[in-house]
């Protein structure tokens, strides 16, 4: 059940990051300041957190064919918690991106 409602969480914000990536593109700096500091904060979070979302997803994936019951349940809690501790760590630096983009 954890690993499901993981799962929709994650899936949920790597496609809100599928739509802001557009968005974001149209604020690109010309200077070098506080705000671009922020947008390319916030521009690595946007690339990045999908692609390592989607390699913890995958790995699980190409695992899960070749464990037991047991085993099974144990990847699962372990890749919920590391999707966990990404979506964490993404939306930490999303704020840190908007508090340095706003403080201009």
């Amino acid at each position: 059940m954890l690993f499901k409602v993981v799962l929709i969480m994650t899936l949920v914000a790597v496609s809100l990051c599928g739509l802001a990536f557009p968005i974001w593109i149209f604020g690109i700096p010309g200077t070098d300041n506080q705000y671009a500091q922020g947008w390319y904060m916030g521009l690595n979070v946007i690339l990045v957190y999908p692609i390592a979302s989607s390699i913890n997803y995958i790995s699980y994936l190409l695992l899960h064919r070749r464990m037991s019951e047991r085993s099974c349940q144990r990847w699962q809690l372990v890749v919920s918690s590391i999707a966990l501790i990404s979506l964490l760590i993404a939306i930490v630096r999303m704020y840190q991106a908007f508090s340095l983009i706003l403080s201009t």
